[in-house]
């Protein structure tokens, strides 16, 4: 999944020189940290300088824009995090950030699932879908992930599981979906829950049968891997859910064990 932010664009946002944003405050101090930070050949006093120009409030959006593009990834996430109450107001700032989504770097990437919710661009979602698939190997992006997409896991699940990108099963995207889809569960919302139940139970579904166990796993807290949650709600439905029928009587023999696993865990008005 690869967002539609023309390469032209990303090109341009990251080559352009910033010359239409404003110069930060100078004084002896700064300057000299000013001088450290874009012309120092050690990260570590990069860095250094870098917080310490933040904390003297001295980095704006012409510096960070010098900033994202510093062969250090620590100074180009410390970059992207300070960039983000800049580019509310300024577009130039936001475009150049929304580039970073192509970042090679784990710790940049990681640092974009914190600030692209924060952005207003109209591709700004669809980037986030994108960092998200790329960062699917790594656990650390999964609760990041989760947060970013707060108040719309449900359809996102959905569209990162009907992605061609995802057909293919890997540890990564399999383990994403089980704590995505628990992280639904545990929201205690029924009808996300019924929804993505139907979705598993779509004899018609171009999901794979991995992918379908997966989230069904995730939804009923049986995870895959090693990792268990130390305690599950009990999800009180207002009526039996649609999906849960097949898969009672699935021929699936894994799918039929999962489904009967949680037992009080799931309740409705009248049991099946």
């Amino acid at each position: 999944m690869r967002p539609v932010l023309p390469q032209i664009v990303v090109a341009l946002a990251l080559l352009t020189p910033p010359h239409t944003l404003a110069v930060p405050p100078t004084g002896a101090n700064t300057a000299e940290l000013l001088s450290v930070l874009n012309k120092d050949h050690e990260e570590g006093k990069r860095l250094e300088a870098f917080k310490k120009l933040e904390a003297l409030s001295a980095i704006d959006a012409r510096q960070v824009c010098r900033s994202i593009t510093d062969t250090s990834a620590a100074v180009r996430a410390q970059a992207v995090r300070v960039g983000e109450p800049l580019a509310a107001t300024d577009p130039e700032l936001e475009l150049r950030l929304l580039a970073l989504a192509y970042d090679k770097s784990s710790l940049v990437r990681l640092q974009m699932l914190r600030t692209l919710p924060t952005l207003r661009h109209p591709h700004a979602q669809e980037v986030l879908l994108y960092v998200i698939s790329a960062e699917i190997e790594n656990p650390k992006a999964w609760p990041l992930a989760i947060v970013a997409l707060n108040g719309r896991l449900g359809p996102h699940i959905q569209a990162l599981s009907s992605d061609p990108f995802w057909k293919k099963q890997t540890p990564g995207r399999q383990g994403f979906l089980e704590f995505a889809a628990n992280a639904l569960r545990e929201t205690g919302a029924g009808d996300s829950f019924t929804s993505l139940l139907e979705l598993i139970s779509d004899d018609e579904t171009s999901r794979p049968r991995w992918m379908r166990l997966a989230l069904l796993r995730g939804l009923l807290g049986q995870f895959s891997g090693t990792e268990r949650p130390t305690a599950l709600k009990a999800l009180h439905l207002t009526q039996i859910p649609v999906g849960l029928r097949p898969l009672l009587a699935s021929k699936d023999s894994v799918i039929r064990k999962l489904i009967k696993a949680p037992g009080a865990l799931l309740s409705w008005p009248t049991q099946p």
